[in-house]
């Protein structure tokens, strides 16, 4: 993972704020990114710090799920492929999400997979 295949890009200490609006963000709301995308709406300015993190095939990356993070475009020839596993407590329990930002992005979610996977 390199800056030319589109490595991880971190924001260090970005986990020990607050959660952050997420959407579609308003650079994409015009059709320039795919209805499955969703990100912080507001990132950090150009003053922030960020790091691009390289890796070799077989590395491991663990991170607090706030650490604001995302990947560039592959500019390369070459296939990148990851895989991303989430952990939790046994003890967490549902919380019901209507009326929260988690309802919306599973409307587009489902909206997204009738159209392209479940129901063509």
């Amino acid at each position: 993972m390199d800056k030319e295949n589109g490595c991880l890009v971190l924001y260090p200490g970005s986990h020990k704020g607050e959660f952050l609006d997420h959407g579609i963000p308003d650079w994409g709301a015009d059709g320039g990114v795919n209805k499955a995308y969703w990100g912080i709406k507001k990132m950090p300015g150009p003053e922030a710090k960020k790091i691009h993190f390289y890796a070799e095939e077989g590395d491991v990356v663990f991170f607090h799920p706030l650490l604001i993070h995302g990947s560039g475009e592959n500019h390369s020839k070459m296939t990148r492929k990851s895989v991303c596993c989430h952990f939790a407590s046994a003890h967490c329990k549902y919380i019901d999400i209507k009326g929260t930002i988690h309802e919306e992005l599973a409307d587009e979610i489902m909206g997204y997979a009738r159209k392209k996977i479940l129901w063509k």
